[in-house]
């Protein structure tokens, strides 16, 4: 079994071919995708992007890089997104 776990395909690059990326990987016998949230306002594309999936699931989390622009972020801003059933993981 081989998980990938850190895909980012939620983003413009992927929103035309997200499905045959998804299909190729699975041909190349990735089993299951972690989908990683590096920015607080891309949780929801990220979500969206693993709810198309069986086998793919979601993290949430702020990329190091980009907390300084959210210096304010504290664990409940992060932790409310924790009961949807895709979100497996938190942190970047």
């Amino acid at each position: 079994m081989f998980v990938d776990s850190h895909v980012n395909l939620h983003g413009e690059a992927y929103q035309d071919d997200l499905v045959e990326v998804v299909t190729r990987a699975r041909a190349a016998g990735v089993s299951t995708q972690l989908n990683i949230c590096g920015k607080l306002s891309d949780i929801k594309a990220v979500v969206a992007v693993a709810e198309q999936f069986d086998d793919m699931w979601a993290s949430v989390g702020t990329h190091p890089h980009d907390a300084k622009d959210n210096p304010e972020i504290n664990s409940a801003d992060i932790t409310v997104f924790t009961d949807h059933p895709k979100v497996i993981g938190i942190g970047e």
